[in-house]
């Protein structure tokens, strides 16, 4: 199955959920967008850069967050009315790895498809 087919499967995506997906501006961040858009859920992209940012707008992120100037672990709740995401989608696994595991709900799920570290955790 692919990364984000697994969303479907495994994810348990609803309708309204939220979905914080990192690394958003690759392909698979990309497709993960438009099956999240397709559930009716709600999907936050993360990025790096403001240019980034306005693309990821543009495939139909709900929200964008520009993780060089913005804090994930502050603007999930925000985005959120407090509540946080109920999925993290994460196809990196980089140092980002860290901010994104204190940005969702308690009940939250996780979806870490790769990883581009090179040391254990």
């Amino acid at each position: 199955m692919n990364p984000p087919g697994e969303l479907l499967e495994s994810g348990e995506l609803r309708s309204g959920g939220h979905v914080l997906i990192t690394a958003a501006s690759g392909g698979v961040g990309s497709a993960t967008i438009q099956i999240v858009r397709r559930t009716g859920a709600v999907p936050i992209a993360v990025t790096r850069t403001e240019d980034k940012r306005r693309a990821l707008l543009e495939a139909g992120a709900a929200e964008a967050i520009v993780s060089e100037q913005q804090d994930v672990v502050q603007e999930a709740p925000r985005i959120t009315g407090g509540t946080g995401v109920e999925l993290v989608f994460d196809a990196v696994g980089g140092t980002g790895l860290a901010d994104a595991a204190r940005a969702p709900s308690r009940e939250a799920r996780w979806s870490l498809t790769g990883s581009s570290m090179t040391a254990p955790c």
